[in-house]
This record gives C-alpha cells, sequence and structure tokens, in this order.
C-alpha cells in the first residue's frame, strides 16, 4: 500500500510540474499559427488560408484554457489533434507538401517530452506513431492544392519551415541539457548530503578527508580530527518524540556549520554522531575548537512546540602523527578519545594521546 501510495504521488507531482509550463508549450504553436495566419494575409493575399491559420491559432489557445480548468489530459490530446488538422491541412489542401509544412510533423516525437509525463509512455508512443504516419501522408500526397505558389514563394516556405525545426530542435536540445545538468547536480546533493541535517553524509566525508589526509601525508602536514557526539541524546527522542529530536539533530548540524571555518570538513557520522576533519592544525589547536564548540552547544537554547531544550556533547580529539598510517585509524583515535569523555561523566573534551 504504502508503494501505491508513493507511486501516486510521484505520478501527481509529475503532472502539476507538467502542467506548470504546458501554458508555454502551447503558446508556441498560437503564435506561430498567427504569424503564418498574417503571413498568408498580407504577403501572399490569400484569405482563405490566413482564416485557416487563424482558426488553429484559437484552437491551441483553447487547450491553454482547457488546462487552466483542470483538464490537463485533454488539454494535450486537444492541442496533438489541432496540431494534426493543422499541417495536414496546410500540407495538402492548401500548399501541398511542397511547403515543407509536414515536416513540423517530425518535431511531435520531440514534443511528446514536452506535452506527457513520463509515465504516460503510451501517449508519448501514440503520438509519435500518429505524427509519423501523418508526416507519410502528407509526403506522398498526390492533390492538386487550392492555393497556387510561385517557385519562390514555395521555397521561402519551405526554407522558413526548416529553419523554424532547426531552431525548436536546437531550444529542446538546450531545455534538456539543462535540465539533465540539474538532475546531475541534484543526484549529486542526494549521495552527499544527509538529508536531515543538509550537511556532508559519511560517503562525502571519506571522499574528501581522503584526499586531505594523503596531502597531509606527502607533505608532512598537520591534520585533527574532532568525534562528537550529543549526550543523553535517546532521551530527548524517548521523552519527546523523534519529530523533536530530528529538529534538535538539524539545528545542532547547522549551528556547527556557521561555526566551522572554510577549510573544515563536518559531517554526520551517524545517529547523533558527528565528525569534522581539521587540516594543518595541530593537536593543541583542535582542542582549542573543539571546547570553544562544546561552550557554543552547552549555551544554546533550542525552541521547538513550545519546548526549551539544551544539551551537551561530549567530543574526542586526535591529530595525525607517524604511527598512523589511515584516516581510519586516526578516526579510531578520535572514537577512542570520545569514549574516554563519555567515561568520564560527558560534556567534556578529551585528546587521544599517541603513544
Amino acid at each position: 500500500m504504502k508503494a501505491q501510495d508513493q507511486g501516486t504521488r510521484e505520478l501527481f507531482n509529475d503532472l502539476q510540474q507538467q502542467n506548470s509550463w504546458f501554458a508555454l508549450v502551447a503558446l508556441i504553436p498560437s503564435l506561430i499559427s498567427l504569424l503564418y495566419s498574417l503571413l498568408y494575409w498580407f504577403v501572399f493575399e490569400d484569405q482563405i488560408s490566413a482564416l485557416f491559420n487563424f482558426i488553429c491559432c484559437l484552437g491551441f489557445s483553447i487547450s491553454i484554457v482547457i488546462n487552466h480548468y483542470g483538464r490537463g489530459y485533454l488539454a494535450r490530446w486537444w492541442l496533438m489533434l489541432i496540431s494534426v488538422v493543422n499541417l495536414i491541412g496546410i500540407s495538402t489542401v492548401i500548399f501541398g507538401p511542397a511547403s515543407g509544412a509536414h515536416y513540423y510533423f517530425l518535431l511531435h516525437p520531440l514534443g511528446v517530452f514536452f506535452v506527457f509525463t513520463q509515465k504516460q509512455f503510451v501517449e508519448r508512443s501514440s503520438v509519435a506513431v500518429i505524427a509519423t504516419l501523418c508526416f507519410l501522408f502528407c509526403h506522398y500526397f498526390q492533390g492538386e492544392p487550392m492555393v497556387q505558389l510561385s517557385n519562390d514563394q514555395i521555397n521561402g516556405m519551405f526554407n522558413l519551415s526548416i529553419v523554424s525545426i532547426a531552431l525548436s530542435i536546437f531550444a529542446s536540445m538546450t531545455f534538456f541539457g539543462n535540465k539533465i545538468a540539474k538532475q546531475k547536480q541534484q543526484l549529486h546533493e542526494l549521495a552527499n548530503k544527509d538529508l536531515l541535517t543538509q550537511i556532508n553524509n559519511r560517503r562525502s566525508f571519506f571522499s574528501n578527508v581522503n584526499q586531505l589526509f594523503t596531502d597531509s601525508v606527502a607533505a608532512n602536514r598537520s591534520l585533527a580530527i574532532i568525534m562528537l557526539d550529543l549526550d543523553n541524546f535517546k532521551l530527548v527522542n524517548d521523552q519527546h518524540g523523534h519529530q523533536v529530536g530530528d529538529y534538535v539533530l538539524a539545528h545542532t548540524a547547522q549551528l556547527i556549520a556557521e561555526h566551522n571555518r572554510s577549510g573544515d570538513v563536518f559531517a554526520r557520522y551517524g545517529g547523533e554522531e558527528f565528525i569534522i576533519a581539521l587540516p594543518e592544525t595541530s593537536l593543541e589547536q583542535a582542542q582549542s575548537i573543539a571546547e570553544r564548540l562544546r561552550n557554543l552547544l552547552a549555551s544554546e537554547v533550542i525552541r521547538i512546540n513550545k519546548l526549551e531544550l539544551t544539551l551537551t556533547a561530549s567530543m574526542g580529539v586526535a591529530e595525525f602523527s607517524d604511527q598512523i598510517t589511515s584516516l581510519s585509524e586516526l578516526i579510531n583515535c578520535a572514537d577512542k578519545a570520545l569514549y574516554q569523555a563519555k567515561c568520564r561523566g560527558r560534556d567534556c573534551v578529551v585528546c587521544h594521546a599517541a603513544a
């Protein structure tokens, strides 16, 4: 049932996103039909063709109105129907295939990605098949067109169609390229950010700090680690609920992030445990930073749902030395120091003593 509900929500969000800019998509053929209508009226002096395109312009506009009143699915098919009528009329009855208007059908398989959602695979496929059949019908149409144009006029219309199609394809590829880049950025953030606290997750921490550790070893530079654990955090969840506990974690993470140095790497290590990597920082400097953070957290009053909560934190500090051969070993040293801080009564900072 949960999976079904999730699928329904995803479909609803997808449809809502499509509806939000459908008016813009439908507006493009409306304007094109209006421009062609003016072209036929004033340049070709063909009132019938101009009237036909103006009626199609109104038809495209009606799809915007239908979509506005919440009938998005009907609006999409109405848009497709008017487009088919418009292109078949121009490419067969009015000007014939030589005008090149039927080449606009080649845009329909691309346009379905704008008009229909990813879930509507059958609709996308149907439009693509219909557009292909219509293109072939118009391309091989043998009837005599109603409007006889000169060769220069025919060539002009054909070239205009090709240029319009090329620009439409370029605009579409630009749109999809930007969309893919945005989704890649979102996936990167999902893979590297902790969703609750919006700071680095454990994976991102190791990805960044492994290089820091390698550089520190190669250049013989100092590197310190602070392991931080909120004291008695379980009581917050037990007494006030997990919603309050989640808020406390997020609030604490943002508070620490605001007071970290720009070069430090801060992440949620797991549960109520956080970790900070401090490049080019000695053990004494790291201890001073940890004490400052400990005092900051102890003095912070967290307000939520008329509650006022205060928390303390225990911290373990370790520094890279010749006896440490890996980042995991350095973190393990800080973790041992954290355990000692817990054993000493919490709300304190303990430094790992190098052997």
